[in-house]
């Protein structure tokens, strides 16, 4: 490695390598297509062999290019921590991406959002809105810096857990339900009723399928559809019955327009988690994000 190699250019690598062209690298960094080029020409000159294979409109990274990349990540990070030094949280530039699941961007982010901005006034903040495979997924690919999301308890090499809180998810449904009164309620007999259930590969309906078959059971689901607050909305106000993560109507049921139903079955616990890359260097903006919903939500486990 040459003594003169240039920040600059590793950042354009890390670009290229994040966003699979040189074209959309520039276009990130406002760079026109020569000096992305020429960048990494200067790379390859200073490390002796080339960093990536050129196929068609593609872009892959050569082994150097794999051997480098640790490396070049190493450099960036502490190029960005050295950055931060003697800045307060107002000071702080930047983005931070973040990945979560729509139950918890309405149930928690939302409400640390303006918590956020207040301390960190010149961060931006970019909210992805996804399911846990898809933004784990982005998280591998650097295109997010933490993924919020409801899991079992993982063991992903490339990730690492900053926040798990135990979460419970519970059969819920309006106070005129047929059920909503009744203690201990049977799985046959919620099982009896439709229905409205989250998207079929998510935790919740997992669990449902699962204890259904535990009792040799079928699920009849009347409608399915990716949004808890969509399901809570059309419980209120069509008497319907759900299977849900607490957290996502603890709003509903502190105002009484919804109702947990006492089903008789094993407390169905999950978590819900923040994870970031093992090799990302977590910025003070990135861990301000992560301290705020921890101090929301304390990792009570």
């Amino acid at each position: 490695m040459g003594i003169d190699m240039e920040v600059r250019n590793i950042q354009t690598f890390l670009k290229i390598v994040d966003l699979g062209s040189f074209t959309a690298a520039g276009n990130a960094l406002n760079y026109v297509q020569s000096t992305v080029t020429m960048q990494i020409q200067q790379l390859e000159r200073e490390l002796g062999a080339p960093l990536f294979d050129r196929i068609g409109k593609h872009v892959f990274l050569t082994e150097v290019g794999k051997s480098f990349l640790p490396y070049a990540n190493q450099i960036w990070n502490l190029t960005q921590q050295a950055s931060t030094l003697g800045k307060n949280p107002s000071q702080v530039e930047g983005v931070v991406r973040v990945g979560a699941l729509e139950s918890l961007l309405f149930g928690k982010v939302i409400d640390i959002l303006p918590l956020y901005q207040a301390k960190y006034p010149n961060v931006d903040i970019q909210l992805k809105m996804g399911q846990s495979a898809e933004l784990l997924a982005l998280l591998k690919q650097n295109q997010l810096d933490l993924a919020y999301v409801s899991t079992d308890r993982g063991d992903d090499t490339e990730l690492y857990c900053s926040y798990q809180k135990k979460a419970s998810i519970v059969f819920c449904a309006t106070p005129s339900h047929p059920l909503a009164q009744r203690n201990k309620v049977s799985l046959r007999e919620i099982l009896s009723y439709p229905l409205i259930v989250t998207e079929l590969s998510g935790i919740c309906y997992g669990r449902l399928k699962q204890l259904a078959y535990d009792q040799q059971l079928s699920v009849h689901h009347s409608i399915v559809v990716d949004s808890t607050t969509f399901i809570a909305e059309y419980l209120r106000k069509n008497n319907g019955l759900a299977f849900l993560p607490e957290y996502s109507v603890y709003k509903y049921f502190s105002t009484g327009k919804l109702v947990r139903i006492d089903a008789d079955i094993p407390q169905q616990i999950y978590y819900s988690q923040i994870f970031c890359h093992k090799n990302k260097w977590i910025s003070p903006s990135i861990a301000g994000f992560i301290d705020l919903i921890r101090g929301t939500e304390p990792q009570a486990i």
